[in-house]
């Protein structure tokens, strides 16, 4: 896969599918300026709809910033429960 993915102008990305009964996360091939062409700490999500087809966002993901913007707002949110 790897030599193919070089080969054939691929990436191998983590692809996670979910549906009502199953979660499966896995490595896959996907081709290069695809939307799933996503690097950094930029996550991608597909929805499937009925009503609207696909519907596709990218947005930051893990990071050292978001980590610790997530942190201190938990932080915060846990003092403000606290007392």
């Amino acid at each position: 896969a790897i030599e193919l993915a070089k080969k054939d102008d691929y990436l191998i990305k983590l692809i996670a599918e979910v549906s009502p009964d199953n979660l499966q996360v896995s490595p896959r091939l996907v081709r290069r300026g695809s939307s799933y062409d996503v690097s950094g700490t930029l996550n991608m999500a597909t929805i499937k709809t009925d009503l609207a087809d696909d519907v596709s966002v990218i947005g930051l993901g893990a990071g050292s910033l978001e980590t610790a913007s997530a942190m201190l707002t938990d932080l915060i949110s846990i003092l403000k429960n606290k007392n």
